[in-house]
């Protein structure tokens, strides 16, 4: 966030009807002046069309004058927060298993200088089993380190076993962790090697590449003892076989995630977004290797997960949706392909007028992958009308969906021929647009050159040795070992329609029966041969 100042505006406003709820019934159990409701009511009854939160604490601070003097706003304002921020740490509180072990603990400190050694012991105790039941191994060891204490301060006729049993608990949690840390440091390495390596690829990030790859705890399934480390130990080779485009081993790895998770029914219910997530990278995977057989179970595993809140049921449905549509894309069936688009259609105005949050996070992201499937079945003029919603400032998304949004539609205005001098115009603002908001990169400029150049043109051979040239000299080398650009693809797919005179969708079931027949094979890895599955009830 830019400026703390302003983030008590923003978190009331993402705040759920539960979750706002809870913070006015939690006001009335106190007494006395409550300035702070009436700050809190203001801004959630704020208009939204006219959000901004320094205009906004402006005219609050004018409307709640008679209530709130300008120089005590400032004190209430830090008050409604810290308010906010506790009534969500109670009314969450059943959520998370740290927030139960810390209860659990508080409760041990207060009756332990109560004197009621017992019962604190007791609520000790429970502690340790909440924490080892979710392996809170770093919690646990806290907790052992209490244990010990009260076995050393309570002296006992023999303590000595007991103090020995606690001991090598510990020693057994530090390896534990141990391993946990390498296995997340090597995942943390993959991962930003997974992100850079979508703009950019150097002999120097192909190296540590390698390096990750190659170091032996990553092919030891037997030190990854614990939940986090086999879900960071899978996620890092999933990462770095793509990565090499070992796409059967970093599938492999993607079901491993999701097993993993399935082998802790603990975790899978209280992971369950992290597990819809996982299942979801594996169907993605799968799309990529033709697997097609993988997807009707794992939907239905898809669809059984409960969403928490208006937010993630969103999301869930729209995701399985937009899975389903790059489905049936991949295997030619237009007709359930337009079927599943419909249906996604009609959820994103559904969820528009159901959930704010969803209008924040989601919405966009949806609207553009369908606008998407548009533009490759050849709807150019619908797929134009969307991508200027987009660029009109009409419908939040994120600057980079934008930038690659005005791309694709000056392709569309191209497609549906409309004058030279409007494409002219249009193609100017775009590249003023762009370099603007500093999207404006080699490859696109050159492209955006390509399209005012073709036009130009009036006979095939010239525009199709345009065609060719470009995607000899951009495309194909970017996809040796140059950046990750949004939407090269598509644009790769638009320009190769061109020259084979195919639909994109042709040409793209061509390609992945083609990927399919030439599969490189597993390579070799040492797997699964001592395993703690710990299913645990």
């Amino acid at each position: 966030m830019k400026n703390i100042r302003y983030a008590l505006y923003h978190l009331i406003k993402k705040l759920s009807k539960g979750e706002k709820r809870y913070l006015q019934l939690f006001s009335k159990l106190q007494d006395g002046e409550k300035q702070y409701i009436a700050l809190f009511e203001a801004i959630d009854k704020y208009p939204e069309k006219n959000w901004r939160p320094k205009l906004v604490e402006t005219e609050l601070k004018k409307d709640l004058e008679a209530i709130i003097p300008v120089k005590r706003f400032s004190t209430v304002k830090n008050y409604l927060l810290e308010q906010a921020l506790y009534s969500l740490r109670l009314y969450h509180r059943k959520k998370s298993v740290d927030w139960q072990i810390f209860l659990k603990l508080m409760d041990r400190e207060i009756l332990r200088e109560k004197g009621m050694t017992q019962l604190a012991k007791s609520r000790l105790d429970e502690a340790r089993l909440e924490a080892q039941k979710y392996e809170r191994h770093y919690l646990l060891l806290h907790i052992l380190d209490l244990q010990i204490r009260y076995v050393v301060e309570q002296v006992r006729v023999d303590p000595m076993e007991e103090l020995k049993i606690l001991n090598s608990e510990k020693e057994r949690i530090f390896t534990y962790l141990r391993n946990e840390n390498h296995y997340c440091h090597i995942n943390h390495q993959a991962f930003i090697l997974y992100k850079m390596g979508k703009r950019t690829r150097d002999e120097e990030s192909t190296k540590q590449i390698e390096t990750l790859l190659n170091d032996p705890i990553l092919h030891n399934s037997g030190k990854a003892q614990t939940f986090e480390a086999q879900i960071n130990m899978y996620s890092a080779r999933a990462m770095l076989h793509n990565l090499k485009e070992e796409l059967q081993n970093a599938n492999f790895a993607f079901k491993q995630l999701v097993k993993t998770v399935e082998n802790y029914p603990l975790m899978q219910q209280l992971y369950s977004r992290r597990y819809f997530m996982y299942l979801n990278n594996y169907l993605q995977n799968c799309h990529r290797i033709g697997a097609y057989e993988e997807f009707p179970e794992n939907w239905e595993k898809m669809n059984k997960i409960i969403p928490q809140n208006e937010e993630e049921e969103a999301e869930y449905s729209l995701i399985i949706c937009e899975t389903q549509l790059q489905y049936y894309v991949n295997k030619g069936d237009l007709k359930n392909a337009r079927a599943v688009a419909k249906t996604i259609s009609n959820k994103i105005e559904v969820y528009h007028n159901k959930s704010e949050s969803f209008r924040q996070s989601r919405e966009s992201m949806s609207r553009f992958n369908l606008t998407m499937f548009y533009f490759l079945s050849g709807e150019f003029e619908k797929a134009r009308d969307v991508f200027n919603l987009f660029t009109s400032g009409d419908v939040p998304i994120r600057e980079e969906i934008k930038a690659t949004s005005r791309i694709f539609e000056l392709i569309c205005w191209n497609e549906l021929n409309d004058g030279v001098d409007f494409l002219d115009y249009l193609h100017n603002s775009t590249k003023w647009q762009l370099k603007k908001k500093g999207h404006l990169h080699d490859f696109e400029n050159k492209f955006m050159s390509l399209l005012k150049k073709i036009k130009k043109l009036t006979d095939r051979e010239s525009i199709e040795s345009q065609f060719q040239k470009f995607l000899k000299e951009q495309i194909l080398e970017l996809e040796k070992e140059g950046p990750h650009i949004p939407g090269k693809e598509e644009i790769r797919l638009w320009i190769k329609s061109k020259l084979e005179h195919k639909s994109m969708i042709k040409i793209l079931l061509e390609e992945v029966e083609k990927v399919k027949g030439n599969l490189s094979p597993m390579v070799p890895i040492e797997e699964e041969h001592n395993i703690v599955a710990a299913q645990k009830e």
